[in-house]
């Protein structure tokens, strides 16, 4: 999760709102017409904007989107390789299995979700090797 001083103050597309929001620690349910919002009280303004673009949100986390998501994929596979972390390392093999789920579920969120996951671990251990 991103300190919120990282957030940025308003998000131009929804992609990237929901991103910001998955960033903030922030998990989004999508119940029928229905979007539960649960996260961090210093998440509160992305929290605010998904509440305020709600349809839009919706229709794209129902949408499944493997081009963008394959894209997300391969940036993360990519990571891994550039910054020359194992894929064996605990955190990140749960996230990789919490991935394909997700996208055998088709499930959009998930898939984010799990990339960033692995991102923000595969940067931690590199700075880890860099002390």
């Amino acid at each position: 999760m991103e300190p919120a001083s990282n957030l940025r103050q308003t998000c131009d597309s929804v992609p990237e709102l929901v991103f910001q929001a998955v960033r903030a620690g922030i998990a989004l349910i999508v119940d029928g017409d229905s979007l539960r919002i649960k996260g961090p009280k210093e998440a509160r303004s992305v929290g605010e904007q998904l509440v305020a673009r709600k349809p839009e949100v919706l229709e794209w986390l129902r949408a499944w989107q493997p081009g963008p998501l394959a894209a997300l994929e391969s940036e993360t596979d990519g990571m891994i390789g550039q910054l020359r972390v194992s894929g064996f390392d605990e955190v990140i093999s749960a996230a990789a299995s919490r991935c394909v789920a997700a996208r055998q579920w088709r499930d959009t969120v998930g898939v984010v979700a799990a990339c960033r996951e692995i991102q923000a671990r595969a940067r931690e251990l590199a700075a880890g090797r860099q002390i």
